[in-house]
């Protein structure tokens, strides 16, 4: 009786990705040997947080070992004000040692997160790039649109699939006390300049697969 169908990653993923994540937030929320699975991982790989430890190529560079040590000290300075700071993060909740944790353990809950660099003018603050995490379930199809063409689960692939735009739900579909219909903002993968503008972290098991899976969906 066992008659498996052979799909491709995402239509084989479409039919139970919703209920993946749905069962494993619910294993994580109740089950404490899935509980201490995830917070194991969150503890041996993020710990108190991956910092920056700069290290550059003087002698590509064409500057003297002294100049390269100047560099990455004022760096390093910039980079842990920056980090420590809750600025860091668009809700101001967290720094962004904090935020390492959330996201790794958003993306062994959901199977994927997405983190969005956004600049954001603070006063008397000197730097303007922050990060917004969003859940897994916001990147989802406008209006309940069906998968098709270059629209996967929220995200616009090219002609030779490379992700080139998410759709952003302003609200989460679970999100039963929102006031007003749900509605839907694009975001690309980089700007005019190049500049990344989305992070998206899920860890990738076939080729072609446009959304990850959750580490308990074996489960």
């Amino acid at each position: 009786a066992w008659r498996p169908s052979s799909f491709d990653a995402d239509t084989a993923a479409s039919y139970e990705l919703d209920d993946e994540r749905t069962f494993s937030r619910d294993l994580v929320r109740t089950a404490p040997v899935a509980t201490g699975a995830i917070q194991t991982r969150a503890s041996k790989i993020i710990g108190t947080g991956l910092t920056l430890q700069s290290r550059i190529n003087a002698e590509e560079l064409g500057i003297s070992q002294d100049e390269a040590s100047e560099w990455q000290s004022k760096t390093e300075k910039r980079f842990h004000m920056w980090a420590r700071s809750k600025f860091a993060d668009v809700t101001r909740e967290q720094n962004f040692y904090q935020l390492q944790d959330l996201v790794l353990r958003s993306h062994d809950e959901s199977g994927d997160v997405f983190s969005l660099l956004v600049n954001k003018q603070r006063q008397g603050w000197p730097f303007r790039l922050a990060v917004q995490v969003v859940e897994a379930d916001r990147i989802c199809n406008p209006l309940g649109r069906l998968d098709g063409g270059s629209l996967i689960s929220g995200v616009e692939r090219a002609a030779d699939g490379e992700p080139m735009k998410i759709h952003l739900a302003r609200y989460h579909p679970g999100n039963v006390k929102r006031s007003g219909a749900n509605d839907w903002t694009e975001v690309s993968f980089y700007g005019p300049s190049g500049r990344r503008n989305v992070l998206h972290l899920k860890k990738m098991q076939r080729p072609g697969q446009t959304r990850g899976r959750p580490c308990l969906a074996p489960i």
